[in-house]
C-alpha cells in the first residue's frame, strides 16, 4: 500500500515499469515497488479481443451480429486516451480524458489561434450507472467544447473493487477519491452529469464539494437520498412509492431484519444478482440479445418511438452492450451500489447551491419520477425535467444534448421525441 501521507501516481507504460526493474535494487522493498508499479500498469486494451461474433444478432436495424467497425475503432481511441491513477488508499481509478480538436473560424489570424488554443475547455465528470463501465459515456465523436472526464466509479471497468456496505465505502469516501483524482489531473472547478446510481454520486459530489469547486450538476434517472429531511416519512405509501421495489429499499436502510439482511442482501442482492452484474469473460457474448430485448427494450422502460430511434442507432446499441459487459469487476459490487443508494446518505445533497438539473424519463422509467422529485426536492433551486417517453436506457442518446445544455447553465432540449 502507499503511503498515505504521499500523492496519487500515474500508472506507467510496461517500458518505464521495465526500467524501474532495472534500476531496483536486490531487496524486498525494491522487488516489492516495482512490482506495485507493474501492477499499476495502463488497462487491457480489450478492443482487440472485441471483435467476437455474438451468439444471436441483436435486433438493431439492421441486426447486429458483432460490435461494429465504427464503434471498434473509436473505442481504439478511447483507449488510448485512457489513464490509471493510484489513490493514496492504494485503490485505483481508471478513467478516459478527451477533447475535440481545437478549430479556430476560416481566416482566422496565427495570433487567434494561438488564443483559442490556450483556452481551457469546460469539464464535465461523467458518471456511469450500476453494472456499467466510463464507456457508457463514449460518443461517435468527441462532443464539440467539452472536455470529458469519463471515470470508472469505485469497483467497476478497470478500477479496483469496492467494499460492499456504504458503511466501509459510503458517499464521503467516494467524493473524497473522485476529488483526489481530480487534483492529479490538475482540474480545479468541473461540471459533473451521472446517471442513474452515478447520478445520485453526482448530487453526493456537488453536495460535499459545493460550489465553488462543482460548477453544475446533472443526475439522469439517478437516485434520491430516501431519508433526506425533506423524503416521506419511512414506511409510508408515498415512501414505499419512490423505488420499483420498497422490499429491496428497506432491506439496505437501517432496520433491515433478519429477512432483508439475511434473505434480501445476502442471497438476492450479493449472491443472485451479483452474479447477473459481473461477467469474468470479456472476449465473449454473455447474452446480448436477450439484454437488448428484455432489459434495454422493454424492463428499462420507454415506448416504441424511442425503442425505434434506439434499434436504429447500432453505436449508442453497442455503447450499452459493451459498457454493461466490461461493468462491474465482481459479484460484490452491485450489491455496494444497492446498498449505498438506498441507505442514508452521508452526504447532504441540499448543501450544493449551483445549477442543478434532474432529468428522468416517463411514467414507465424503472427510475420512477417520484424519485426524480424526490432529488428535486432536496436540492433547493434544482429544476426537474421529465423527458417523456424514454426509458431508463434510452434517456442516455439525450446525453449530448445534456452534457452541453450543463456547461451552458440551462436545461436540455429533449431530441428523441
Amino acid at each position: 500500500m502507499d503511503n498515505p501521507k504521499a500523492g496519487p501516481k500515474v500508472a506507467q507504460s510496461p517500458l518505464v515499469v521495465g526500467q524501474a526493474k532495472n534500476k531496483a535494487k536486490n531487496s524486498d522493498d525494491d522487488l516489492n515497488a516495482a512490482a506495485a508499479l507493474a501492477a499499476a500498469a495502463a488497462p487491457t486494451a480489450f478492443s482487440a479481443v472485441s471483435s467476437f461474433a455474438f451468439k444471436a444478432p441483436v435486433p438493431t436495424v439492421p441486426p447486429m451480429a458483432a460490435f461494429p467497425a465504427p464503434f471498434l475503432a473509436r473505442l481504439r481511441e478511447i483507449e488510448s486516451k485512457t489513464r490509471v491513477v493510484v489513490l493514496r488508499s492504494g485503490r485505483k481509478l481508471c478513467y478516459f480524458d478527451e477533447s475535440p480538436p481545437a478549430a479556430a473560424p476560416q481566416g482566422a489570424s496565427a495570433e487567434t489561434r494561438s488564443q483559442q488554443h490556450q483556452q481551457p475547455l469546460p469539464v464535465v465528470v461523467c458518471l456511469h450507472g450500476g453494472g456499467q463501465s466510463k464507456t457508457l459515456w463514449m460518443q461517435p465523436e468527441p462532443i464539440p467544447g467539452i472536455r470529458m472526464i469519463a471515470v470508472d466509479r469505485m469497483g467497476s471497468g478497470a478500477s479496483s473493487p469496492q467494499p460492499a456496505g456504504p458503511h466501509l465505502y459510503p458517499f464521503s469516501t467516494a467524493v473524497a477519491e473522485l476529488a483526489e483524482l481530480m487534483d492529479h489531473i490538475g482540474v480545479g472547478q468541473f461540471h459533473v452529469v451521472g446517471h442513474s446510481i452515478g447520478g445520485g454520486f453526482a448530487m453526493a459530489i456537488g453536495g460535499a464539494l459545493g460550489a465553488a469547486r462543482v460548477l453544475s450538476v446533472a443526475s439522469i434517472s439517478g437516485q434520491a437520498d430516501l431519508y433526506h429531511a425533506m423524503a416521506p416519512r419511512v414506511g409510508t405509501k408515498a415512501w414505499n412509492g419512490l423505488t420499483p421495489s420498497a422490499t429491496t429499499a428497506k432491506a439496505c436502510g437501517p432496520n433491515p431484519g433478519c429477512w432483508g439482511a439475511c434473505c434480501v442482501r445476502g442471497c438476492f442482492l450479493k449472491r443472485m444478482l451479483g452474479s447477473l452484474m459481473y461477467e469474468q469473460h470479456k472476449d465473449r457474448d454473455f447474452g446480448f440479445a436477450g439484454l437488448y430485448k428484455d432489459s434495454m427494450r422493454k424492463s428499462d422502460g420507454g415506448v416504441e418511438r424511442t425503442w425505434s430511434a434506439m434499434d436504429k442507432n447500432p453505436f449508442f446499441v453497442a455503447v450499452q452492450l459493451y459498457s454493461t459487459l466490461h461493468g462491474s469487476v465482481d459479484t460484490l459490487t452491485p450489491l455496494g451500489d444497492i446498498w449505498r443508494a438506498h441507505a442514508p446518505w452521508d452526504v447532504d445533497v441540499a448543501g450544493y447551491t449551483g445549477p442543478t438539473f434532474v432529468y428522468n424519463g416517463g411514467a414507465n422509467d424503472i427510475t420512477k419520477v417520484e424519485m426524480a422529485e424526490q432529488a428535486h426536492r432536496a436540492m433547493p433551486g434544482s429544476e426537474l425535467v421529465v423527458m417523456e417517453g424514454h426509458g431508463h436506457t434510452t434517456i442516455m442518446m439525450e446525453a449530448p444534448g445534456i452534457i452541453q445544455a450543463l456547461v451552458e447553465g440551462r436545461r436540455a432540449t429533449q431530441v428523441y421525441n
